[in-house]
Formats: structure tokens, sequence, C-alpha cells
């Protein structure tokens, strides 16, 4: 709710992009696991994960729809809960292929593209192609450039808030909202809980960014 106040504090907001999936959900598996078999701690059982988690993610984009005009929905399936993520897009087209004020952007690359005026957002999570790779990335797989002043990437995977620039990209690692995992824990110590919110001027001249 904090984020919506933020985000509206002048106005109605134009487009909201909602970052869908990138580790929302900390298991994957019937045996509480991420999608390759490591061991996480949930106190819920597992078939409740994903119906709640589906819950939530309804009542998000049905908030943000409330004060946008226009709600695109970026999946980004992440190493944790890459098969439960791959599902809930049967669920948003169902949901909402018919709503006109809904996008739905997703590839088996698991990058996706938004153009906003000026600016070029990519999104992925961040465990199939690292940070460094991302620039290289966004220039051979982006429909287009033209009239491009700014090229922002939003990422997950290592659970902590930085930004990073690479040949003159702006890379964004964006915390999770599920708890400490054993390897984010080893390798970050406590992870950032808290959720990011960048806010993009269409002629790229300002951004703001909230957590």
């Amino acid at each position: 709710e904090e984020m919506i106040l933020h985000a509206t504090r002048v106005g109605r907001v134009h487009t909201a992009a909602l970052l869908i999936g990138s580790d929302f959900l900390d298991v994957d598996t019937y045996g509480k696991t991420t999608t390759k078999g490591t061991p996480q701690f949930s106190a819920l059982p597992p078939e409740d994960i994903p119906r709640l988690g589906w819950e939530v993610t309804k009542r998000r984009i049905q908030r943000w729809r409330a004060v946008a005009d226009r709600v695109v929905l970026l999946l980004c399936p992440g190493n944790h809960d890459k098969f439960v993520t791959s599902c809930f897009r049967v669920l948003l087209h169902e949901a909402f292929d018919d709503q006109p004020d809904v996008d739905l952007l997703w590839s088996r690359k698991e990058r996706v593209y938004l153009r906003w005026g000026a600016t070029l957002i990519g999104a992925t999570h961040g465990d199939t192609a690292k940070a460094v790779a991302l620039p290289e990335l966004m220039l051979a797989e982006a429909p287009s450039l033209d009239g491009v002043t700014r090229r922002i990437w939003v990422r997950g995977h290592d659970h902590v808030h930085q930004v990073k620039k690479r040949n003159a990209v702006e890379i964004n690692t964006a915390p999770a909202l599920s708890p400490n995992s054993t390897w984010a824990a080893q390798n970050f110590g406590l992870a950032d809980r808290e959720a990011l919110l960048i806010c993009v001027d269409p002629t790229a001249n300002f951004v703001d960014k909230f957590t």
C-alpha cells in the first residue's frame, strides 16, 4: 500500500509494470524445495503455497488497476518458483485476457522488454543471464532502440537491493519479499526483505525509486 501511495502522490498512474514471479514463492515442489531441489523452509502445507500466492498476485494486480490506466505484467520465473510461475501464466491469461487495461509480457528466454517513452526497461530474474551480460542482451533482443535515451534492467535472484551501471545501462537488483533462504544467507548475509518501486518519467529525465 505504501508503494501505491508513493506512486500516486502526484496523480493517477499511466502505466504500472508489475514483476510476476522472480522468487515471489520460495518453493516449487511438494517436497518444499526450489525448482532444482534445494530444500527450503516453509510453515505452510505445500499445496497451500501456490494457492495463496495466486490469491495475493490477483489482489495486487486489482489494486494497481484501481490507480493506473494500464497494468503490464512482466512474467519472470525465478529459480525458486519456475514451475509455479509458469502455471501462473495460464491463470493470468484466464483472468485478464479479456481486460483491455491489462497486458501480459513473457518469453521463453525469461527476459521481457517494455518501452515507456524514451526509456527501455528489461526484466528478468537473473539466474540464467548474469548481470554483466544484460546490456549486450538488451541491444541484441530489444525490438527497437530508436529514440531511447535511458536503458534500465530490473532483476532479482540475489535477494538484495543493488544498483550498478554497465555500458550506460542501469542494472537494478531488486530485493525479495520471501524470507531468507539458506543460499542467500550464506552468500549475502541477511537479505533485504522488501519491495522496490521505480517511477519513470516518459521523457527519461526523471527516475524515482522507493523501497
